[in-house]
């Protein structure tokens, strides 16, 4: 298959160069599976993975509070304090 086109031969060799370079752009470039979605998804899934274990600590600091308020009197008082913003007859406020 030696034709001529416009002064340029084709060869098996340029057809499978050609088809080569297809092959690669529709595994790179394929909406669903192609290597440049999976590397995307790759990254989302680490965005989401690392949001999930902040979430879980959040959750865990959030279940300390709750044991807190649960059982201990002193942290009680303290966080209406604060929420109030009122003070012990005998403190003084210190501003920072």
């Amino acid at each position: 298959m030696k034709k001529k086109f416009k002064g340029k031969k084709i060869t098996w060799k340029n057809v499978l160069v050609l088809i080569l370079i297809a092959v690669f752009g529709l595994l790179f470039f394929q909406p669903r599976v192609g290597l440049l979605s999976l590397s995307l998804k790759i990254i989302q899934k680490k965005k989401i993975e690392r949001s999930i274990e902040e979430l879980q600590v959040k959750m865990v600091l959030q279940r300390h509070k709750i044991e807190l308020l649960k059982n201990n009197e002193d942290y009680i008082e303290k966080m209406i304090r604060e929420k109030t913003n009122m003070i012990k007859t005998d403190e003084k406020i210190i501003k920072r």
